[in-house]
């Protein structure tokens, strides 16, 4: 009894660290638990989503498959152990677990978020948008949901309603990177190029290290200079390529990447440095018909000024 009630103000302790995201004391207290009571739930439980939140994806599927042998009862272990096996790439087991949820619990939310997340990686879009339309209905206040479904609106080319969607997580999360970059792209889309730059300048400034919403914010620079071009201004292009530059800086590195700095650097007139961009795209990726077309466009402007003996 003693032992018991001692396991039960440890695991108290473990709670609080892992809700003020003291991981590594969390993680530390239920070891300390497991020595003298090996079959205790929760402690089995709490660190295996905590080797989950680590990344440690092959040792939470087995914690979290332990927790659910001593109580196969618990929802939200299955919940869990659903989200390692999606990690994992082991989808159908993943689906599985959420569908068995979702007829057990029809109003749990976060279950129908799980499976809507795994439909997209199926690439079942469709399907998936069933599933979030169910969870933002039961989860109106979860940031993160209403981030995903924004993307998975993006994908599905439904711009006006996936910025609604950012707007939502922006709300909740103010001050969190992500929305800001997914609504710039949405917004990049609808041609509302300047909110789409707000927002990406916003994304940088929550995280100067995010290598996408510098890309982004490059390719929203160019979107300028030709929907507002001022004649010999390359002001803009200039800035654009000094984002690719710094997305070069804190990577990591992708084709798209190089082939937009390519661009860039075609549109100022410099085109064996642009050439150099096209053929390191290439090099990550030979199908890209954007990096193809640039580099032609930069060969044939390479050569025309050699025949005018025009240096470049």
């Amino acid at each position: 009894m003693a032992a018991e009630k001692n396991a039960a103000v440890q695991m108290k302790d473990a709670f609080e660290f892992y809700r003020r995201a003291r991981m590594d004391e969390a993680d530390r207290v239920c070891r300390a638990i497991l020595k003298t009571a090996p079959e205790h739930f929760d402690a089995i439980h709490l660190l295996g989503v905590i080797t989950l939140w680590r990344g440690e994806l092959v040792a939470a599927e087995e914690l979290l498959r332990w927790a659910l042998a001593v109580n196969p009862a618990s929802l939200d272990a299955q919940l869990h152990h659903a989200a390692a096996l999606r990690y994992l790439k082991r989808s159908e087991e993943a689906l599985a677990i959420y569908c068995s949820l979702t007829e057990f619990k029809p109003d749990f939310g976060e279950a129908y978020y799980g499976r809507a997340c795994v439909l997209i990686d199926l690439d079942r879009l469709a399907d998936a948008m069933v599933d979030y339309e169910t969870a933002v209905r039961l989860l109106p206040e979860h940031g993160d949901l209403f981030n995903d479904y924004g993307i998975a609106l993006t994908r599905m080319s439904r711009f006006e309603e996936a910025i609604g969607a950012f707007d939502r997580t922006v709300r909740i999360f103010p001050d969190y990177d992500r929305p800001y970059n997914n609504r710039g792209i949405a917004l990049f889309h609808l041609g509302r190029f300047r909110e789409a730059e707000a927002d990406f300048d916003k994304a940088i400034t929550f995280n100067a290290g995010y290598s996408e919403a510098y890309y982004n914010r490059g390719n929203t620079l160019i979107a300028l200079h030709h929907n507002a071009p001022k004649e010999g201004d390359a002001s803009r292009l200039e800035e654009a390529l000094a984002s690719f530059d710094r997305a070069l800086a804190v990577g990591p590195e992708f084709a798209e990447l190089f082939a937009a700095r390519g661009l860039a650097l075609q549109l100022l007139g410099r085109y064996a440095d642009g050439m150099s961009n096209y053929e390191r795209a290439l090099a990550l990726r030979p199908d890209s018909i954007e990096a193809q077309q640039g580099y032609r466009v930069c060969q044939a402007a390479l050569g025309r000024a050699e025949a005018l003996n025009i240096r470049l």
